[in-house]
């Protein structure tokens, strides 16, 4: 696994290879994102077989309300 910061852009990513005891690996790559009342996150993982997940999340505080809205969108594995 690694990570690495982006003070221009304000993004995170991380990229981590996983090997399985059949040597088989899989990977997951991490972008997120410092926006002006929140952030961004997407995330793929690719399986041994090739196949891929992805998962979009954007959080945004309301600083009237003290609140975070959270809103996550998921495509999984074809």
């Amino acid at each position: 696994s690694q990570g690495r910061w982006n003070a221009d852009s304000k993004t995170w990513n991380r990229d981590v290879t996983a090997t399985g005891p059949n040597g088989q690996s899989a990977t997951k790559d991490v972008t997120a994102t410092r926006t002006d009342n929140g952030y961004t996150r997407d995330t793929t993982v690719t399986g041994p077989q090739g196949n891929t997940a992805t998962r979009s999340a954007q959080g945004t505080w309301d600083p009237t309300t003290k609140t975070w809205t959270k809103t996550v969108t998921t495509n999984g594995g074809n």
